[in-house]
Formats: C-alpha cells, sequence, structure tokens
C-alpha cells in the first residue's frame, strides 16, 4: 500500500476524504481456515495461563456481579470453589481495602468508584454498537509536530487498540467505519474517511494486513474448548474466562462483508454467556452475560 495517499485529501461537507487508497496484492488476502500450527500454538497459549490470584479473582468476581459487591463470606466460598483458600482470600480483600480499590460496610465488599467505573467501561467495550458498513475506513493519522516519547507512543498504542484499529505503520491507524464512536479524541490525531481502492478485495487485503486474524480465530477456538472440557477444574475454567474477556475486547469488530467465514467471536460469547449461567447458578453471581478481568 501507499500510504501517501492519505496525505493528499479533499473536502466533501467540512470532512476530509483521502483521495483513495492503493490496493493490496491478492496474495495478502488471508485464508479463512488456521493452520494446524496455529492451532497448536493457540492450545499451548490456553495451557499456559495461569491460574488467578486471590486479588485478581475477588476483583474478577467483583468486577461481574451486577451491582459489584458481594458479601465476604460469599467471596470467601467462592474462592474455595476456585482453589483459594479461606484465610488467602480474607487477607486478599482486606489489603484491596487498605488499597482504596473496595469499600467495605456490614460484611459487605463493593468495587470503589473509579473501578465500577472501570466495569461499566469494560461492560461497553465487550458489547459495542455496531452501524451499517458503506465501505469506508475511519482513518486515525499523527500530525503533531516534534518527536514523541516512547511512553507516549505506548500509551497511544493502548489507546488505539483498545479502540479496535488497527496499526497500517508507524502514525497511521484504521478500521471499517462500522462502530459507532470509534474515533479516538487526542490532540495529535486527525480523523479521515478513507475509501480502498479495489472494492472488497483491497478491503480484506487491507484487513489482513491490519489484524492477524487466524491466531485470534485459533485462540478464541482454544478457549471455547477449554470451556467445553469437562476435565478443565474450576481455578483454570476461571482463568479461561478472563482470558476470554481479555481476548473478545481484542476483537476487531469486523463487519460482516470482511469478516472470514465461521468467524468465531460470537461463538465465543455464547460459550462465555453460557459459563457466566452457569457460575450464577452455582454461586449466585448477577445475570449480567459479562465480565471483566
Amino acid at each position: 500500500m501507499n500510504p501517501s495517499c492519505l496525505t493528499s485529501p479533499r473536502r466533501r461537507g467540512g470532512l476530509l476524504r483521502p483521495i483513495g487508497v492503493t490496493p493490496l496484492s491478492r496474495a495478502l488476502v488471508k485464508r479463512n481456515t488456521w493452520t494446524v500450527s496455529e492451532t497448536a500454538s493457540a492450545e499451548a497459549w490456553v495451557r499456559d495461563l495461569r491460574p488467578l490470584s486471590a486479588r485478581s479473582a475477588a476483583l474478577s468476581l467483583l468486577l461481574g456481579a451486577e451491582p459489584p459487591e458481594l458479601r465476604g463470606a460469599d467471596l470467601v466460598r467462592l474462592g474455595e470453589t476456585f482453589g483459594i483458600s479461606g484465610p488467602t482470600m480474607r487477607v486478599a480483600l482486606s489489603r484491596l481495602v487498605a488499597a482504596g480499590e473496595l469499600t467495605t460496610a456490614d460484611g459487605v465488599y463493593a468495587l470503589t468508584d473509579r473501578l465500577a467505573a472501570r466495569q461499566k467501561a469494560t461492560l461497553a467495550q465487550l458489547a459495542p454498537a455496531t452501524e451499517p458498513f458503506d465501505g469506508g475506513w475511519v482513518t486515525a493519522v499523527v500530525v503533531g509536530a516534534g518527536s514523541r516519547s516512547a511512553s507516549d507512543r505506548g500509551e497511544l498504542r493502548r489507546a488505539m487498540s483498545a479502540a479496535r484499529f488497527g496499526e497500517l505503520r508507524e502514525g497511521v491507524w484504521m478500521r471499517p467505519d462500522n462502530l459507532t464512536g470509534a474515533r479516538v479524541e487526542r490532540d495529535e490525531l486527525v480523523h479521515l474517511t478513507a475509501i480502498p481502492d479495489g472494492g472488497e478485495v483491497a478491503a480484506k487485503a487491507l484487513v489482513a494486513r491490519l489484524w492477524n486474524l487466524d491466531e485470534w480465530a485459533a485462540r478464541a477456538e482454544a478457549l471455547v474448548r477449554a470451556f467445553e472440557n469437562p476435565d478443565v477444574d474450576e481455578a483454570t475454567r476461571l482463568a479461561v474466562a478472563a482470558a476470554t474477556v481479555r481476548h473478545l475486547r481484542s476483537d476487531p469488530m469486523l463487519p460482516e462483508s470482511l469478516a472470514p467465514k465461521n468467524w468465531p467471536a460470537q461463538r465465543l460469547r455464547r460459550t462465555y454467556d453460557a459459563y457466566r449461567a452457569e457460575l450464577r447458578r452455582t454461586v449466585g453471581l448477577s445475570p449480567h452475560p459479562y465480565a471483566a478481568a
């Protein structure tokens, strides 16, 4: 791709629109299946997931509750379900209160306002609102003067990744314009709308360049298999659930016309919802389908 086209915009209705995007080679269009090696790598990734610490387990359970509060006795009981002893969970809860991450009153532990806001933000990220896709791509270009520090670049990269943008090259981020409010408002960014030349073939090639879809899909399928494996213990399943939340937050949320065939994101969401329902019946958590980790 020749990214110079992004610097030659024309105006339409007060908005900047680039003239075009040079088509990528058809050879870059990735297949809709994942290889044996990718599947094996994904299985190893799941096997390497470590059980959550008492602190992480307590926060994950509270972040998954609606409202985000649970009795201390219930948290201790839940911890034992996941292989965490009662004394260890009580120490973790005391430290979370001392650190200002939890409040406690009458034996009930609750998230602080900061973590409750994080819960709401995470829930929104797991189920972002979508809009009809008309072929346009949101393109964010760094235009700030002067050099940026490594920490500034890292902060921007995290913000753009959280907004489900893919990095075309240093300072240029893109995604299909099908998510409500996808733009990241920062002083150093200018947003353009780009339409790749070459139609759907070029658009799919651009998708393949921005995201490793095969790896994402293979890991999603591995997570589903871990949930469905009757030999997986509860501590491991909770770790799988936490990994699932992180993984779903990295789903590029492609429009149907650009997503690979049999894209497993919805299957993973349904499997996770089923786990949440099972956990709710077992230990009395809230009915909300998503938990943060």
